[in-house]
C-alpha cells in the first residue's frame, strides 16, 4: 500500500510541520515526511500531540548527518544524531534516508566504499537503537559523472552490494524514479529484492521533455505524470508486485512550485499523485 506523503523540503517550501500539517491534511496526504534539523523545533511531547490531534502519519525524515566529506564534520553530525533519532523514534518515524554522491574528484572506488562503509555502519548503530531503518538512494544520471575523476556507485546494482557488505538489518533503498530510469535500470532489475521491506521509500517524478536521458540534469525534474518520459505506472506496478508498502513522495524539484503559496503547492503535488495512482 503506497502512503500517499508530503515532504515541503522537496518542493521548495521550507516551512515547519506546525506551521503547515494542516494544509497537509487538506491538500489530501496521509502522511509527512520530515526535515529534522527544520522541523524539530518544539518538544517531543508537542510535537507528537500535534501529529495525533492532526491524525496523519508520521512516516519518516532525512538523514541529519554528513558522511560525505569532512572526518571532523561527520563526527560532530554524528553525536548529534542520537538526540535527533530518539526524538524522531517518539513521535512514530522508523525510516530515515540519505543519497550516495555517485563519484569522488579524491577518493578512488575502493576507498571511497570503505569510508561509506565505515561510516554508514556508526549511523546505522545509532539509527538501530531506536528501530529505525535508513533507505540509501543511488544516483543514476550520467551527467552527475561527467567529468568526474573517480565516479562511484550510481545503480541498483552498486547500492545492493553496498548494502550487503554492511551487512545490517536496518538498511535498505529509497527507490526514486528519476534515478532509476536514468541509470538505465529495467523491469527485471526488481528481482534483486527479496521483498518489498528491501525498499525504505519511494520517490516519483518526471523528466523534461526535448532532453536526451544523458544530458538530463539531476535538479530539473516535473511533477510525476507531467510529461509521460518516465514510466511512472510501470515503476508503481513493479513496486507493488514485489509488496512494498510505505510513503509515497512526489520529489519534482521544480522551481516554479516555490513561487506558489505552500497550500497550492501541496494540492497540486497531491493532484498529480492522484493522477498516476
Amino acid at each position: 500500500m503506497f502512503i500517499k506523503t508530503v515532504y515541503p523540503s522537496a518542493l521548495g517550501h521550507m516551512v515547519p510541520f506546525k506551521d503547515c500539517v494542516e494544509e497537509a491534511i487538506r491538500s489530501g496526504f496521509s502522511g509527512f515526511w520530515f526535515n529534522p534539523v527544520l522541523d524539530f523545533d518544539i518538544s517531543k511531547e508537542e510535537m507528537l500531540s500535534l501529529i495525533q490531534k492532526s491524525h496523519i502519519l508520521a512516516m519518516g525524515m532525512e538523514l541529519p548527518v554528513e558522511f560525505r566529506k569532512r572526518e571532523d564534520e561527520f563526527e560532530d553530525d554524528l553525536k548529534r544524531l542520537d538526540y535527533y533519532a530518539s526524538y524522531a523514534s517518539y513521535i512514530g518515524i522508523r525510516r530515515a534516508v540519505t543519497w550516495i554522491v555517485p563519484f569522488s574528484d579524491s577518493l578512488p572506488f575502493e576507498d571511497n566504499f570503505n569510508m561509506h562503509l565505515s561510516r554508514l555502519g556508526k549511523i546505522l548503530d545509532v539509527l538501530d537503537e531506536y528501530s529505525i531503518r535508513l533507505g540509501l538512494e543511488f544516483q543514476g544520471p550520467p551527467s552527475l559523472r561527467r567529468g568526474r575523476k573517480h565516479w562511484f556507485i550510481h545503480s541498483l546494482d552498486g547500492c545492493m552490494s553496498l548494502i550487503a557488505a554492511l551487512g545490517r538489518r536496518n538498511c535498505g533503498v529509497l527507490m526514486d524514479l528519476w534515478h532509476w530510469s536514468l541509470s538505465g535500470a529495467v523491469d527485471f532489475d526488481f528481482n534483486q529484492f527479496e521483498s518489498g521491506s528491501d525498499v525504505i521509500c519511494v520517490h516519483i517524478n518526471d523528466a523534461p521533455s526535448g532532453i536526451r536521458m544523458d544530458d538530463q540534469e539531476d535538479l530539473s525534474r516535473c511533477l510525476p505524470g507531467a510529461t509521460g518520459i518516465l514510466d511512472v505506472k510501470g515503476f508503481l506496478s513493479n513496486l507493488d508486485r514485489i509488496g512494498y508498502s510505505g510513503p509515497l513522495i512526489a520529489e519534482p524539484f521544480d522551481s516554479s512550485l516555490s513561487s506558489l503559496p505552500v497550500e497550492d503547492a501541496f494540492a497540486l503535488v497531491s493532484s498529480s499523485i492522484d493522477k498516476v495512482l
